[in-house]
Parts: structure tokens; C-alpha cells; sequence
């Protein structure tokens, strides 16, 4: 009786396994994103109000400021049930900003700044959708960053990401993507692989 009590939890704990190993709880990805917005690790324009005075509204007539950046994210999730996962990313970030004066402001030049962000965002995923090779998401997290640029210098600032709309398509290996707004991008693309 024992032997057959053993043989049956035997092939229900080989059954359970099997039903988890098919499942794929786990998934990593490595993505791409952007473009998000210089400015955020670069600093503010506080060095042209204290070098040229009071006047602000004339210094700033048509100033442009461009900034451009990207982000390569290596992610990790585990899927708790078909409606939620818990995960985190790890970003690297490689942003520049261009502040062109206005005509008018001859007295400054055109000047170019960099700056190298490192976060890690905790997040979690709500599915709107799942079947086999197809999720639909929303994903959002929150957490710190660290940057070191030409203009700021080293600091610590909260790293921040939602995401109303995600998608995986795939079923081992994937394909993301996604549109977001947050401290890591707007559009992310990239692989995933389940486990």
C-alpha cells in the first residue's frame, strides 16, 4: 500500500511539474527604448538665469533645447497567475541635450550636454489579454536611478515607467513591444525568452 501511496504522489508531483514547466513563469528580455527627453538627466537652464540676470522672458525668446536619448534594458518577470507578473528592470541610458540661443542672444553659444543614466525599476503587469503566443499588458513600477553627466555632475533621482499598452508575441521566444512614458522611454522594442 505504502509503494502504490508513493507511486501515485510520485506522478502527481511529476504532473504538477510538468504543468509549471509548460506554463513558462519566467521571462527575460532584452529590449531597446526611447526617446525620452535629455532634460530629465541633464538639469535645467539655472546657469544661463544666474549668468545674464533678471530678464528671463527676453533671454529665453526662441531658445531651442533639443535632447535626444536611448535606453538597452535587460528585464526579468514571473508570471503569478494569467492576469499578473512581478519583475524588475535594469537600464542603461546614454541621453545628450542641444541648447540653441535665439537669434537674438549672440552673446551665447550653442551648448552641448551629456549624460549616462543606471536604474533598476521594480514593476508589475496586469494582462488585458492572454492566449498561447499573444499577451496584451499594462506595466508600471517605480524605482531610484543614478546619472553622471557633463553638466549635473554624479546624482540619485526616482526612476518612474507606465505603460498602458504592451505586447508579447511568441511563445518561448518573443517579441516586445511597447508604448509608455516614464524616466526609460515612449516606444521599447526588443526579445524575450520564457522558462
Amino acid at each position: 500500500m505504502k509503494k502504490q501511496l508513493s507511486l501515485i504522489l510520485f506522478f502527481l508531483l511529476l504532473g504538477a511539474i510538468s504543468a509549471l514547466a509548460q506554463e513558462k513563469r519566467h521571462n527575460l528580455s532584452l529590449s531597446i527604448g526611447g526617446p525620452v527627453g535629455g532634460y530629465r538627466y541633464i538639469g535645467s537652464d539655472n546657469d544661463y538665469y544666474q549668468q545674464y540676470g533678471n530678464d528671463l522672458k527676453s533671454l529665453y525668446k526662441d531658445t531651442e533645447s533639443v535632447s535626444s536619448g536611448t535606453a538597452l534594458m535587460l528585464g526579468y518577470s514571473y508570471r503569478l497567475n494569467r492576469y499578473f507578473a512581478l519583475g524588475g528592470d535594469l537600464a542603461y541610458g546614454m541621453y545628450s541635450q542641444t541648447i540653441t540661443p535665439g537669434a537674438a542672444k549672440t552673446h551665447r553659444d550653442t551648448r552641448e550636454y551629456d549624460a549616462f543614466v543606471f536604474s533598476f525599476l521594480p514593476n508589475g503587469k496586469v494582462y488585458y489579454y492572454s492566449d498561447e503566443g499573444f499577451d496584451v499588458y499594462l506595466r508600471a513600477g517605480i524605482g531610484a536611478e543614478f546619472s553622471t553627466g557633463s553638466r549635473d555632475g554624479n546624482r540619485w533621482r526616482t526612476a518612474w515607467q507606465i505603460t498602458p499598452l504592451g505586447i508579447h508575441v511568441g511563445k518561448k521566444f518573443y517579441y516586445i513591444g511597447e508604448l509608455g512614458v516614464g524616466t526609460e522611454y515612449i516606444v521599447r522594442m526588443g526579445i524575450g525568452y520564457s522558462f
